[in-house]
C-alpha cells in the first residue's frame, strides 16, 4: 500500500469543508442531454450516485454479471485511496462528459472541492454503462480497458498485464510458490487472485478507472494495492514478482483490526516494500537517521500525518516491519502472532513493545533508534 495517500485522510479532517450533499452532480454544459440517451445515461450515474454507492448491497442500478463475478462489484469503491464515495461529502461530483465507446458509454466524472477558490480534486472516474435486457447498467473500467492485455494463470494466480510486457515464467512460478507458502502460515488455502501489473502505477489506476488521483505522478518507483475483498492485486513498476501486496491478501482477512504496523510490519518482512528487502529500509532509514532529524515519538504516536523517512522508506514499513522481525528474532511465529491478536490499534505497537521487550512508552523513540543501528550492522 502506498503511504504518501493516506494524508488524504487529513485533508478531509480540515475545518475548510463545508459538507453538501450526497450524490447531487453538476452537469458540465459539454455534456448534450438533449440527446434521449445521454440523458439516460446521466440519470442512471446521478441515480446510482443517490443510491449509497458507498455501501454493499443488491444495487439495482449496477450490471449483474460482475455482481456475480466480484465481492465487492463497484471496484472504485476498493482503490488506492479508499472508497471513492466517502468523499462525496466533500468533493461535488461533476460530470465532464458521457462518450460513446461501442457497445457502451463512458461516463466521466470530476470529483472536487467547491467552497473555496482554488479547485482542488481528489480524482476524475470513469464508469461505463450498457443495455441490460433493455436498460443501461453500471459497468467497472478495468474489465473493459484490459481486455486487450495478456493473461497467464499460474497455481492460484492469474497474471494481468499490458501487450508490451514480455512474461517471465520463472518469476510467476517464484511468486505462485511464495503465495503457498504465505498461505499455509495463516492455515488458509492458495485463494484465486487476479494480479495486474504495469510499468507505472498510474497505468494500473487508469485501467482502474481513474483519469486523475490525488497523488497521481510523481517519482516512478514500485508501489501496489491490495483488493484483498475482491483477491485483485495491482503492482505499478513492479513485473510478475511482487510479494508485498499478497502477503495482505492472507494477513488482513485473518487479522482486520490488527495495527498498521503490523499489517505493514510483516509484508515488508516477508515480501519487502518497493522493491526492496526489510534489510535494505534498515540501512537505508540507519543512514537517514545519521544526516537528519526525524520524530521517531510522532511516527509512532501518528504514522498516517508523520509517516515517511524519504519517498522510498515509510514509518510503518521499516519500523513496523522492524518489530516484526524483533519478535521473530524472540519467539518465532508465535510471538508475532500475538501483535497480531492485539486488536487496540496505534496503542498495539507500544503494548507488544513493553510486553515483549519491556520498553516504556516514552523511551520507545530511543529503543527503535538503537535497534535499527544494531540491525543495520547485521
Amino acid at each position: 500500500m502506498r503511504s504518501a495517500i493516506v494524508a488524504i485522510l487529513f485533508i478531509l479532517a480540515s475545518p475548510l469543508f463545508a459538507q453538501s450533499g450526497r450524490g447531487d452532480a453538476y452537469i458540465s454544459n459539454g455534456v448534450f442531454i438533449r440527446d434521449s440517451t445521454i440523458k439516460e445515461v446521466c440519470d442512471l450515474w446521478q441515480d446510482y450516485l443517490h443510491s449509497r454507492p458507498d455501501s454493499l448491497y443488491d444495487n439495482p442500478y449496477w450490471n449483474a454479471e460482475e455482481k456475480k463475478r466480484y465481492k465487492y462489484f463497484d471496484l472504485l469503491t476498493q482503490t488506492e485511496i479508499n472508497n471513492v464515495y466517502i468523499y462525496l461529502r466533500y468533493y461535488h461530483p461533476t460530470i465532464l462528459s458521457i462518450n460513446p465507446e461501442g457497445e457502451y458509454f463512458r461516463v466521466r466524472t470530476m470529483f472536487a472541492r467547491g467552497d473555496t477558490d482554488f479547485s482542488d480534486p481528489i480524482a476524475i472516474t470513469n464508469v461505463y454503462a450498457k443495455r441490460e435486457s433493455g436498460k443501461f447498467k453500471l459497468y467497472n473500467s478495468l474489465p473493459i480497458v484490459t481486455r486487450s492485455w495478456q493473461r497467464q494463470t499460474i497455481g492460484s494466480i492469474t497474471f494481468v498485464f499490458p501487450p508490451y510486457h514480455h512474461f517471465n515464467q520463472a518469476l510467476a512460478a517464484k511468486l505462485s510458490a511464495f503465495v503457498d507458502s504465505i498461505a499455509k502460515k495463516f492455515a488458509s488455502q492458495p485463494k484465486p487472485t487476479e494480479y495486474y501489473f504495469a510499468d507505472s502505477f498510474d497505468e494500473l489506476m487508469k485501467a482502474q478507472g481513474f483519469d486523475y488521483y490525488i497523488g497521481e505522478g510523481n517519482k516512478r518507483v514500485p508501489s501496489g494495492y491490495s483488493d484483498f475483498k475482491n483477491a485483485i492485486m495491482y503492482g505499478g513498476g513492479a513485473d510478475e514478482w511482487f510479494p508485498h501486496e499478497f502477503v495482505h491478501l492472507y494477513a488482513l482477512p485473518k487479522f482486520p483490526k490488527a495495527d498498521d504496523y503490523f499489517h505493514e510490519g510483516i509484508a515488508t518482512l516477508l515480501g519487502g516494500s518497493r522493491g526492496y528487502s526489510l534489510e535494505w529500509h534498515i540501512h537505508h532509514a540507519d543512514s537517514i537517521l545519521r544526516c537528519r532529524d526525524f520524530n521517531i515519538d510522532s511516527s509512532f504516536r501518528n504514522s498516517f500525518q508523520y509517516g515517511n523517512l524519504d519517498y522510498i522508506t515509510g514509518s510503518d514499513y521499516v519500523f513496523g516491519g522492524l518489530i516484526c522481525k524483533m519478535l521473530i528474532d524472540k519467539g518465532g511465529w508465535d510471538s508475532l502472532m500475538k501483535f497480531a491478536r492485539m486488536e487496540n490499534k496505534t496503542d498495539a505497537r507500544f503494548q507488544i513493545l513493553k510486553e515483549e521487550f519491556g520498553v516504556e512508552r516514552k523511551d520507545v523513540a530511543t529503543f527503535m533508534r538503537r535497534k535499527i543501528s544494531e540491525y543495520a550492522k547485521k
